[in-house]
């Protein structure tokens, strides 16, 4: 039996460069580790973000790692995006769980909350 482990991450708020990509690929290889390595279980992984801001600063859709004196890049992680600001919800069916996860995110869009304000609430 193979499981499939999905991991979603909300991101509120532009952070630096190249920082969230870098801690999308760091989750994905703690999951990668722990179960296909440790475990010997073959199930997929697949990582998304969902993206609850306006604008496009920030919204890393991959992670490369390159040293400067080599030519070529020794790593390239890309990971699933889903921009909040672009989404459709009526279009979602209502049978779709995720649906949930997408009217939760279009709602900090249009307060323009950021987690640091949803958690001291």
């Amino acid at each position: 039996m193979k499981i499939l482990f999905i991991h979603v991450e909300v991101q509120s708020y532009s952070s630096g460069h190249e920082i969230f990509g870098e801690r999308m690929f760091r989750y994905f290889y703690r999951i990668w580790d722990k179960f296909r390595y440790k475990n010997k279980d073959r199930s997929e992984i697949v990582a998304a973000a969902i993206y609850t801001y306006k604008g496009n600063s920030g919204k890393d859709k991959s992670y490369v790692y390159k040293l400067p004196e080599l030519e070529n890049e020794i790593l390239i992680y890309n990971f699933k995006t889903i921009d909040v600001e672009k989404i459709e919800l009526e279009n979602i069916s209502d049978d779709n769980p995720i649906k949930l996860v997408f009217k939760m995110a279009k709602s900090l869009l249009e307060t323009g909350a950021r987690d640091e304000d949803i958690y001291e609430a």
